[in-house]
């Protein structure tokens, strides 16, 4: 037995699915410097290109790091979040702003729902998150999340 069509037009295409929540406007976040962004790509790189770094001439290492920073984001995230079960989860915590400088940031709240913003989150949690991150001394603040990149 055949099902029953829920389409009124043979062409009809299903719509675009709903986002899993708003695109947050402003994140509670800290910058991340090249040298911060730097130590975490090597980490990633040697986690999964163990033994490979030493066969590399280092101007290729150095490059390969570098094209590497979207992915460390990522990868800064999941380490972050091992490491401290306890924070909010963001879609993506790690992501890059145009406005008013281009920089690297780490979020630990942002306004993408009431949940999020509404979720506990301590001084020692940031201050710990801070140490493990290894960025410069410098404290949470809201930012501009509308010129979101990525």
């Amino acid at each position: 037995m055949s099902q029953p069509s829920t389409s009124t037009h043979p062409n009809t295409k299903p719509g675009p699915r709903p986002s899993r929540r708003p695109r947050a406007t402003k994140a509670l976040a800290v910058q991340l410097d090249e040298d911060c962004i730097r130590r975490w790509s090597e980490v990633f790189y040697d986690e999964y290109h163990p033994g490979r770094r030493e066969q590399l001439p280092p101007e290729v290492y150095r490059e390969s790091i570098k094209s590497l920073t979207p992915f460390t984001m990522d990868y800064i995230g999941h380490c972050v979040y091992k490491r401290f079960p306890n924070l909010p989860r963001l879609h993506r915590p790690g992501f890059l702003v145009t406005h008013p400088d281009v920089m690297w940031l780490f979020a630990f709240k942002d306004n993408s729902s009431q949940e999020i913003l509404d979720a506990p989150l301590t001084a020692e949690d940031v201050k710990a998150v801070k140490e493990f991150l290894g960025v410069k001394k410098q404290g949470a603040k809201w930012y501009d999340a509308r010129t979101r990149v990525r």
